[in-house]
């Protein structure tokens, strides 16, 4: 019976071969050099929505990250923002230099005064980290195991859990 078809927000089979999406033949233009870039360089790239870092004095894209891990970084940003005392901040990327590397991380805990002052890098030393040392795993978590730390400040969670609903 005409109406009873199944209706779907996807384009039908072979829509896109008809409508092909623009092609980009760069992301940015750059001045040849022939030595690495740096942190300077990183900070002129105009926003693409790509996830471009510095690493090693080359760019990296790289693709935005799944939603299963979208999903757990967003979490985990309100379980530190609620468990995070006032003189730091946390919030989902950001532009962070490490030694002579600019990196976009997941997620950043930071001292407050240095997020908020408007600036657009923070340095390692503006962040929090449970070492002191940079990146390193300090902890896994699991579904359905609590996850507990006292480092940089207390806060347990069960991974399984969206955040909200633990409590």
């Amino acid at each position: 019976m005409e109406g009873d078809e199944a209706m779907s927000a996807a384009p039908d089979e072979g829509w896109l071969v008809a409508h092909p999406p623009p092609r980009r033949v760069r992301l940015f233009a750059l001045p040849p050099t022939s030595s690495d870039y740096t942190v300077e360089d990183w900070l002129k790239l105009p926003e693409t929505g790509e996830r471009i870092e510095l690493i090693d004095g080359s760019f990296v894209v790289s693709p935005i990250p799944a939603y299963a891990h979208a999903l757990a970084a967003k979490r985990l940003v309100r379980i530190l923002d609620d468990a995070r005392p006032r003189d730091y901040e946390v919030v989902e990327t950001g532009n962070l230099k490490v030694g002579e590397d600019g990196l976009i991380p997941d997620i950043v805990v930071g001292h407050a005064e240095a997020m908020i002052a408007g600036i657009t890098m923070l340095s390692a030393a503006d962040t929090v980290n449970l070492s002191g040392r940079g990146y390193e795993l300090v902890a896994e978590g699991k579904a359905g195991n609590v996850l507990s730390f006292d480092q940089p400040f207390p806060v347990s969670f069960d991974p399984a859990v969206p955040a909200g609903l633990d409590r």
